[in-house]
């Protein structure tokens, strides 16, 4: 029999990056929080480790570690940590993001030479300093130049709508707080604003770099409307996750199959299990309305409830044995088992079912 695998594609991976480059013209980092969006970070930091990209982006010391354990590459931390975590750390390669009067003030207290990235609050409201506190921001740090603001960002909220009336207003607020810091003689090397959708819609001039989170990893971020959709479907998904068939059976019309007795066989129905299920991080919303797939890309319904370590397929008229390879995500951005459509299917977005992907499931660089 085989096993679960996560395969990666590492010529995918650094294809996208490239495509993201061109999209944004300007310099992208990769963005590997949240274990690399599920795809393992581990992984996908050897992947990158030859790229000429400035930071790795964490969301914590944590995973800033586990990027050290493959490459040096400076990390640029997104998240707050506690005071005693910050009080243990090493800033040599690594750049935190501040956006708070408190995580600022923490850092001063440290008494340690450190550049930070000051993240500004253009109208998302849930992390970064709004706009009429820069002022006070900039004389706490003109009277402690032992910290030094490398980076100025924001975060879009609404990058993805073919509406870009909010994100035009977003990248407006915060083009005139940049301006208020250069005029105070703050001169940061980086601006960056755009996250995977936003870095197509931001004007160039004031923006020199950009954020690359689920586009990074081949899924398109955008509505499916408008030529930059049409750019982003260049992107080539990194991820394809395969199990096996460890039962076979056929079952009698009107049988039912998997608990809740939710799926009723209208006909004889050859039914194949494979071992994964919501604790593997399969969501229990693809019930009765996901797919798998063969290897030769014969579409496969799931059929009752995911279970928390089992899934039943239909596989009625299709040649298949014990042991056979199932294609759970496929890597072609139009299989019906994408990622993409199956978080369709699930009401949910692609970060979901990616991210939900457990870290025990092994990862395999191909």
């Amino acid at each position: 029999m085989s096993e679960t695998i996560i395969y990666l594609s590492q010529e995918n991976l650094l294809h996208n990056l490239k495509e993201l480059r061109r999209i944004a013209n300007h310099t992208v980092w990769p963005v590997l929080k949240s274990n690399a969006y599920g795809h393992g970070l581990s992984e996908v930091a050897a992947m990158l480790q030859d790229s000429s990209a400035e930071y790795f982006i964490v969301q914590n010391y944590f995973e800033a570690e586990q990027v050290w354990k493959i490459t040096k590459r400076p990390i640029l931390m997104l998240g707050t940590e506690s005071f005693e975590k910050y009080a243990q750390m090493a800033f040599s390669d690594l750049v935190p993001v501040v956006g708070s009067l408190h995580l600022l003030k923490t850092l001063i207290t440290l008494d340690k030479e450190i550049n930070i990235h000051i993240k500004i609050n253009t109208g998302m409201n849930r992390q970064g300093f709004d706009p009429q506190e820069i002022p006070a921001l900039i004389k706490l740090l003109r009277d402690n130049p032992h910290i030094s603001v490398t980076g100025i960002l924001t975060h879009f909220s609404n990058a993805d709508a073919s509406n870009n009336a909010f994100t035009a207003k977003q990248y407006g607020c915060f083009a005139a707080c940049v301006d208020l810091f250069v005029k105070a003689g703050i001169n940061p090397t980086w601006i960056h604003a755009g996250n995977s959708a936003g870095m197509a819609k931001t004007p160039e001039g004031l923006v020199n770099a950009g954020r690359a989170g689920i586009a990074l990893y081949g899924l398109n971020p955008l509505e499916q409307e408008g030529i930059l959709y049409e750019e982003y479907r260049l992107l080539q998904p990194v991820l394809e996750l395969r199990s096996f068939i460890t039962h076979l059976r056929t079952i009698q019309t009107g049988e039912v199959v998997g608990y809740g007795n939710t799926y009723k066989a209208t006909r004889e129905t050859k039914v194949a299990t494979i071992p994964m299920g919501y604790h593997e991080g399969i969501p229990r919303l693809l019930s009765n309305v996901g797919s798998c797939s063969t290897l030769k890309g014969e579409v496969l319904p799931i059929i009752g409830r995911v279970s928390m370590n089992l899934i039943s397929l239909d596989v009625t008229d299709i040649d298949i044995a014990v042991g056979d390879e199932i294609i759970v995500y496929s890597n072609d951005s139009d299989a019906v088992n994408s990622v993409t459509r199956n978080a369709q299917s699930c009401g949910t977005i692609s970060y979901e079912l990616t991210t939900n992907l457990k870290p025990h499931i092994r990862r395999i660089i191909v």
